[in-house]
């Protein structure tokens, strides 16, 4: 059960409109390349050397609803020496995208968080146009702790991200160092992915309890239910109820004597009276008297009736 992989179930709703996603672009190269980028951040890093990045608070719309349909992102590369194109040249241009509502936090990343940094991740090149199409989803991810082994309902951590495809095409234009990606949805219906845990403590009681309960059954049938005797815990005394039994017993060897049966007529008589006092007894400390008494009046009535 510790090491049960929780399941996955899907609901999907639909939205009238996304949120613009947010677009990291980086590029490359050994030297620094302030003045090819409209907006250079240089990193220091020899991977991502120079980063900018898109993160507009636009939602986008369906064609039908008014709004904001597309989003265009205009690339310039100023040295026209620098081409992207070239696969000899040690240099790349590459896009991340992400939700745009996606918080990062301290806490270690899973391997489903990594997967969604190679999810979006594309190169691109000069010259073209870019058609990037986006899906939103929602991954609940269940906080592992001892209450939802227990069966109690668990912690849930909520994560956007979205699913996207690109497709390209060549583009006319004169400045060949130029590029363009055009963002819209692919689809407005959102898809919420929740992690459940099927195994737990109560299910495996459960488990356990419906074997011993059929195992009984089986019993029951094949030998009667004479064959089976009190036992268990509380017919041993538990919670008090062998104190109970031990008074009524006091009771009923108080109110009630065996007569002698070997005394001829007075015999007969303590007999008499001892089952009268028994009667008494049982519907005073076993059988509720008033209920006796509505079925002698109703055996009463039927009588007169007849």
């Amino acid at each position: 059960m510790l090491n049960e992989k929780p399941t996955i179930s899907s609901t999907f709703t639909t939205s009238d409109s996304l949120p613009a996603p947010a677009i990291d672009y980086h590029g490359t190269n050994v030297e620094k390349c302030d003045e090819y980028v409209q907006q250079p951040i240089f990193t220091g890093n020899i991977d991502h050397s120079f980063v900018g990045n898109f993160l507009g608070n636009i939602s986008l719309t369906g064609y039908g609803d008014e709004g904001v349909h597309f989003v265009f992102l205009n690339i310039n590369v100023k040295n026209e020496l620098l081409n992207l194109n070239d696969s000899n040249q040690e240099t790349s241009f590459r896009m991340t995208a992400f939700d745009s509502e996606d918080t990062q936090s301290n806490a270690p990343i899973t391997p489903f968080e990594e997967s969604l940094f190679y999810l979006n991740k594309y190169t691109v090149a000069e010259n073209f146009i870019y058609k990037f199409g986006f899906s939103r989803k929602f991954r609940k991810t269940l906080f592992p702790s001892l209450l939802t082994y227990i069966g109690f309902a668990g912690t849930y951590f909520t994560k956007p991200y979205i699913e996207s495809i690109m497709q390209s095409a060549p583009m006319i234009s004169s400045n060949p160092n130029y590029l363009t990606v055009r963002i819209s949805p692919r689809s407005f219906i959102i898809e919420e992915e929740q992690e459940q845990r099927s195994g737990s403590v109560i299910n495996i009681l459960g488990n356990i309890a419906a074997l011993y309960s059929s195992i009984v059954f089986i019993y029951v049938f094949l030998f009667g239910v004479d064959s089976m005797r009190p036992w268990g815990v509380i017919h041993k005394g538990c919670c008090g109820f062998r104190r109970i039994e031990e008074k009524t017993k006091e009771k009923l060897s108080q109110s009630v004597q065996p007569p002698d049966l070997e005394d001829g007529l007075d015999g007969l008589e303590k007999r008499i009276l001892y089952l009268e006092t028994f009667k008494r007894f049982i519907e005073k400390n076993v059988i509720d008297a008033s209920l006796l008494e509505s079925i002698e009046k109703q055996q009463a009535n039927e009588n007169i009736i007849i």
